[in-house]
Parts: C-alpha cells; sequence; structure tokens
C-alpha cells in the first residue's frame, strides 16, 4: 500500500503540472479536460494558455484506478501463479507501482534541470511528457503480464533439421521457404492481416477525399503511368527526369500489376503490403535468437505497432505513399538472411534494397564493418547463424569468404554513394547539386564544403548532434522497441552513420517523417539479438557481483523484455500514431480526427463534376490535392506556391478552393486569370463553389 500511495501521489504530481499546457491531447479537448477536473484557464502577459488544476481530484482519480487495479490485478496472479492472495498484492504493488514512480520523475527531473541550470535536459523534458507516459504505462502493463504469466516456460526446443545422406537430397529453396511460412504463427498473420486492411483503408479513405498530395505521393504513381505510356520515368512536376531527385526506382518492380489497376490506390496497398510483411524476418530473427517463437511473436507485433514504421504509411503530413516504406521490410529480410549466413539470399536482397533509395548506402558501408569484425571472427563458431528450418550447410562460408564480402561492401558502400551523390544525380539535374545539399545548410552550401566543415569544426558538429530535439528523436526511435536494441551494441552502431546524418539534417530530426526508414530495420534487428543477450547479460552480472538467482530468473527477465518491446510499441502509438490505437484518431480538435480525415466530404462529392467538364486528352494545371486525378490526362501541370506559372500549353486550370493550404476564395484571387483575363475564360460553376475550372481561349 506504501508503494501505491507513493507512485499515485508523485505521478498526480506529475500530470498536475503535464496538463497544465496542451501536452497530450488538443487543445479542444484539453479545455474540456480541465473543465472536468475543476481547473481554470488563464494567459500569461505574453499571451500564452495555460491552466490552474487543483491536485485532488487528479489525485483521487488516480487513487481509485489504482486501488481497483491493484486489488484485481492481485487476485488475478493469485489465481494464475497459485499463491496467496496477499503474496500476489505484495508483488504486484511493490513492481508494478514502481513504474508509476518512474512516471513521476517528470517533475522532479524538469524542476531540478530549472534549477540547476541544464537547458538541455529541461527542454528534453518539457518536449517529452508523453515518453514519460508511455513508458509507465507499458512497463506497469508488462509486469502485470509477466507476474500473470502461469509458469515460465523454458524455451521451445524446434526440430533440428535431419542430417542429409547420400539418398535424402537437400530440401529445395521453396520447400525451405514453405517450412518457414509454416512456422509463423496464426496470431502474427492475423495481426498483419489487420495492419493491411486497416492502413490500406485509411489511406483509400483518403484519397476518397481528395487529401492526398502530388507532391511526395501521387507523383510516384505518374511515373509508372508515363513510363507506360511512353512520357519517360518523370512526373511532370520533376526537374526532368526523377534521376535527377534520387536513385529510386523500386517502385516500377510494380509495372506487372500495375498494368492490371493502373491506380493510385493499388501503390497505397501495396505499400501497406510490404511493411505488414516485414513482421516475418523480425519473428525468425527474434525466435533463432531466443528459442522462443512466443518471444519472436511479441517483437514482431512490437514491429507493426511501431509509430516509426507506421509514419512510413502515413507521413506527419499525411502523404501516404513513399517507396522508402519497401526499404524497411527489404532490408529485414537481408539481415535476416545475413543472420542465417545465407550469402546468395544477403546479396540478392541487399541489390533490391539499394532500389529503394540512395540513403541505404549509408547502412551499407557500416553493416560490411560488421561483417568483417563480427561475421568473419564467428564464421568457425556454432552461433545463432541457422534458422531452424535451414538445412545444414555443407560447404559453410569459411573466414576468409567473410572477409572479402565484408571488405567489398565498405569499398561498394562509400563509392555507390560518392557516385550517386556527385555524378548520377546531378547528371539528371543539368549538372546542379543535389537538391537536399540546403538541408545541411548551417555546413555549407555545396557537398564538398559541407563535409570538410564537418570535419574540421567539431564545436559546430557537436552543438547540432548533441541536442534536446536529437535526444527525442533518438528515444523516439528506440522505445517502441523497448529499448531492447541497446544490448546488442555492435548491431545498433551499424545504424549510427545514418542517424549522425540525420541529426544533422534540419528537417529530418523527427520520427514522423519517413527520412528514418532504415532506421526502424537497423532496431528491430538489433532487439531480435538483444532479445537472445537477456539471459547472458543476467548471468554476467550474476557473476560479477556473486548474487545467486533461480534459473528460471533468466527466462522470466527475457519474458518481460519481449512483452516490455510490445507495450511500449502499443503506448507510444497511443500519443504519437494516427491509426485507431492513437488518441489523436478520436480527438476530434486534432488534425488526425477520423470524421475529417477519412470520411469524404462535399468537397470530394463534388469533384466528379469537374471531370465532367474536362476531356481526357487535355493538359490540365492544377493545384496539389486535386492534381493526381488528372495525372492520366494528356499533361498534368502543378499550379502552386512553388510553380505560379502555367506552361503556355495548358488547356484548362483547376482550383481547389476548399483544399488544403488554399488561399483562393473567388476567381480574382487567381493571378493567372486575373493578370490574363483574354487568356482564360471562367467555366460556369457546377461544384457550389467547391472549385474553380478556367479553360484556355483558342
Amino acid at each position: 500500500m506504501l508503494m501505491l500511495l507513493l507512485g499515485t501521489g508523485l505521478h498526480a504530481v506529475s500530470l498536475q503540472s503535464i496538463l497544465q499546457a496542451p501536452n497530450l491531447v488538443s487543445v479542444e479537448s484539453w479545455g474540456r479536460l480541465v473543465t472536468v477536473l475543476g481547473g481554470e484557464i488563464l494567459r500569461d502577459a505574453a499571451g500564452n494558455t495555460f491552466a490552474l488544476l487543483p491536485f485532488l481530484p487528479i489525485w483521487g482519480i488516480e487513487f481509485c484506478i489504482s486501488l481497483v487495479a491493484w486489488f484485481g490485478g492481485g487476485w488475478w496472479i493469485a489465481r494464475q501463479r497459485n499463491v496467496e492472495f496477499s503474496t500476489a498484492l505484495s508483488r504486484w504493488g511493490v513492481r508494478g507501482w514502481t513504474w508509476w514512480m518512474l512516471g513521476g520523475m517528470w517533475e522532479i527531473g524538469r524542476l531540478l534541470a530549472f534549477s540547476l541550470g541544464w537547458t538541455g535536459a529541461e527542454q528534453f523534458l518539457l518536449a517529452s511528457p508523453e515518453i514519460w507516459q508511455a513508458l509507465l504505462l507499458a512497463g506497469w502493463s508488462a509486469t502485470f503480464l509477466t507476474l500473470a504469466k502461469p509458469s515460465v516456460a523454458a524455451p521451445v526446443s524446434l526440430p533440428a533439421p535431419a542430417a542429409e545422406s547420400a539418398m535424402t537430397p537437400a530440401p529445395s529453396r521453396s520447400m525451405r521457404i514453405l517450412e518457414a511460412l509454416r512456422s509463423v504463427p496464426l496470431p502474427l498473420w492475423c495481426a498483419m492481416g489487420a495492419y493491411f486492411l486497416v492502413f490500406g483503408t485509411m489511406n483509400w479513405q483518403l484519397w476518397k477525399g481528395l487529401l492526398i498530395p502530388h507532391g511526395d505521393s501521387a507523383m510516384y504513381e505518374e511515373h509508372l503511368w508515363n513510363l507506360t505510356h511512353g512520357k519517360g520515368f518523370r512526373s511532370f512536376i520533376d526537374q526532368g527526369l526523377f534521376l535527377g531527385e534520387h536513385i529510386q526506382v523500386i517502385h516500377v518492380l510494380l509495372l506487372p500489376i500495375y498494368l492490371l489497376w493502373p491506380s493510385h490506390v493499388l501503390l497505397e496497398w501495396c505499400e501497406s503490403a510490404a511493411l505488414a510483411l516485414g513482421a516475418l524476418p523480425v519473428f525468425w530473427m527474434a525466435t533463432r535468437h531466443t528459442g522462443s517463437p512466443r518471444a519472436g511473436l511479441l517483437l514482431a507485433g512490437s514491429y507493426l505497432l511501431s509509430f516509426p514504421m507506421q509514419r512510413l504509411d502515413i507521413s506527419i503530413d499525411f502523404k501516404t505513399f513513399r517507396p522508402e516504406a519497401f526499404g524497411i521490410p527489404l532490408l529485414l529480410f537481408t539481415l535476416d538472411a545475413l543472420d542465417r549466413r545465407q550469402w546468395k539470399a544477403l546479396l540478392v536482397w541487399l541489390v533490391l534494397t539499394l532500389l529503394v533509395k540512395e540513403d541505404y548506402a549509408l547502412v551499407l558501408a557500416p553493416l560490411g564493418l560488421w561483417i568483417l569484425f563480427v561475421v568473419a571472427r564467428d564464421a568457425d563458431g556454432a552461433t545463432d547463424r541457422a534458422a531452424p528450418t535451414d538445412p545444414p550447410s555443407k560447404n559453410p562460408p569459411s573466414k576468409k569468404f567473410w572477409r572479402w564480402l565484408g571488405t567489398g561492401l565498405v569499398v561498394f558502400g562509400a563509392v555507390y554513394l560518392v557516385l550517386a551523390v556527385k555524378v548520377i544525380i546531378p547528371a539528371f539535374r543539368a549538372g546542379n547539386i543535389v537538391h537536399y545539399t540546403r538541408y545541411f545548410a548551417k555546413f555549407g552550401d555545396s557537398m564538398e564544403e559541407i563535409v570538410w566543415n564537418i570535419l574540421t569544426q567539431p564545436g559546430l558538429l557537436f552543438s547540432e548532434l548533441f541536442t534536446a530535439e536529437n535526444a527525442l528523436f533518438a528515444t523516439s526511435l528506440l522505445l517502441p522497441a523497448g529499448f531492447i536494441a541497446l544490448l546488442s551494441p555492435t548491431r545498433l552502431a551499424v545504424g549510427l552513420p545514418l542517424f549522425g546524418a540525420l541529426c544533422l539534417n534540419e528537417i529530418a530530426r523527427n520520427a514522423q517523417h519517413h527520412f528514418h526508414a532504415p532506421l526502424v530495420s537497423i532496431v528491430y534487428w538489433a532487439a531480435a539479438a538483444g532479445l537472445g543477450n537477456v539471459p547472458r547479460i543476467q548471468a554476467w552480472c550474476r557473476d560479477r557481483w556473486g548474487r545467486q538467482s533461480a534459473p528460471e530468473s533468466a527466462l522470466m527477465l527475457q519474458s518481460f523484455a519481449a512483452r516490455f518491446a510490445l507495450t511500449c510499441a502499443l503506448f507510444t502509438g497511443v500519443f504519437y500514431s494516427i491509426s485507431p490505437l492513437g488518441l489523436a484518431f478520436w480527438d476530434s480538435g486534432s488534425p488526425g480526427y477520423w470524421r475529417v480525415k477519412y470520411v469524404p466530404g462535399e468537397r470530394a462529392k463534388h469533384f466528379p463534376r469537374v471531370l465532367e467538364q474536362i476531356p481526357p486528352e487535355s493538359r490540365v494545371a492544377s493545384t496539389d490535392f486535386v492534381h493526381p486525378r488528372f495525372t492520366h490526362y494528356e499533361r498534368s501541370y502543378d499550379y502552386s506556391a512553388f510553380r505560379p506559372e502555367i506552361p503556355a500549353d495548358a488547356d484548362y486550370l483547376v482550383i481547389d478552393v476548399h483544399g488544403p493550404y488554399s488561399k483562393v476564395t473567388r476567381p480574382e484571387d487567381v493571378d493567372a486569370y486575373r493578370k490574363h483575363p483574354e487568356r482564360w475564360e471562367l467555366l460556369p460553376d457546377t461544384t457550389e463553389g467547391y472549385f474553380l475550372i478556367f479553360r484556355s481561349r483558342p
């Protein structure tokens, strides 16, 4: 009871401070919550809104919840573990409400950082109340699930393949693949299917509601349409061919099915399916390292719930299709092949991964170093290299082979990246430097200047690397997997060069965009090995400090770690995910509210009347969110603040009056019409003012 009182009291103090501002929910919902709790909303001298909240209502609600959870959880633990009710209450109260105290440490840490002048620590704490609440809920839930487990089972011994004989041919590749798929439990298939249906449906509804932008989403479907209609690998928003932006051609592999259904929605479904399939290698790797399919299932579930992965399906600004998303499963399959020491499969998956984007070369060279110093060192040892369904290799690669392979990947990765950035991409940009050099403006204007300043100005480098924003970025990548990736530091280090580059990128320091895609794969690769390292780390600590522990304690700790990874992904998603598991999906004041984003409104219902007036052979200039609907026309031009000039051959101009970011309310607000009325004819409005259609005069 003492721990219960301390935990709820300390957390109530923190929650009182957190709710002084709309940190956890939208401003609208925050205002209602403050009213319910009997608080008062005020404004300071600078005009900032804040709330004064009484302590007792917050503590009273938390204490009632804690009391019910304590007695109910204690009863269930006693029933499941066949122990005395008082014993179960004691264990659950001490271990469970320790996490409440940890969540409550947010306020103590904030006050301490403020009083000591630790600006960076204070900024991190002020920006991360959601992370602390997610950590509290995840640890509390994982503790209950572990305590309520009927018994700690020994790792499942998966049957080893029978030894080959002269009369028994080795299983074919297709048979090995089939056996690997059979090893996947039904709950994981169901979870993958649920992810596919939920995010596929969300993407489809965004498309129906005219809420998918052309830039960085629908433009990729235009690449495929133009490629199949003799217009080149490009959209008409690109500077020349798309290769002048990125070496990104993975979506071209969708052409065989795209020919059957030439639609942007097809690309959305394929993206969601690919991301869901990434759970398979996560399951196989975790099962291989732990010997427990349950641990593999829990980590794969964590992957599916991980908001950094989900943000590759629908990013923070609701851009829904990114070819970078295909890199997550492809890199995971690459790493799974490496764990199995199947070098041929490794190279095949690696080539496919490099088709995703040149950014993946930043992972290639450090992966080669890992092979050189870790795989080659253990090449002759009985390590975790073989999956349970893999037959024993007659001629396993030698240390020398792995050394050559690792060295080759290091050299190839470095050369490929330099060629991509300095030669290939500029060649498609009329010799201009790559466009993303402007993301590193603090270090210079050219790639050479940026690299030189990074190497010669350590003060500037450290000031950009070690910031509260980057600490929050790292935490948001590691927390959904329960920080278990830290238990395999050499694997996690493979992602350090890319992470460092993103920390210097002025727009990429956020796990809610798309730049971090390769790091999702690295984190779950390291987490799978980290789960397997839990018993070894516990044994090392026991030997170092001379403490005795029961043999099953290591298995219980591993079981807790797997559950913690799942609950961390679940509860970070509550605060950061835009799926139905996130608060934003149900919060009526949030930009991601389901009625606003996933129920087509009047604007979308009136748009078919626009299409009725424009022949398919026309050349159409249009604003961003209706632009994707004209990519199958003769030409589809972007008309926006970025490209305010309309090409001379445009036949029609379509303005989305009520679309996102629109500043047009009447025809005279359109520059092209106001400045050149002799060229454009305004067609009669049939859309009740939702769209303006201008036709070019002969």
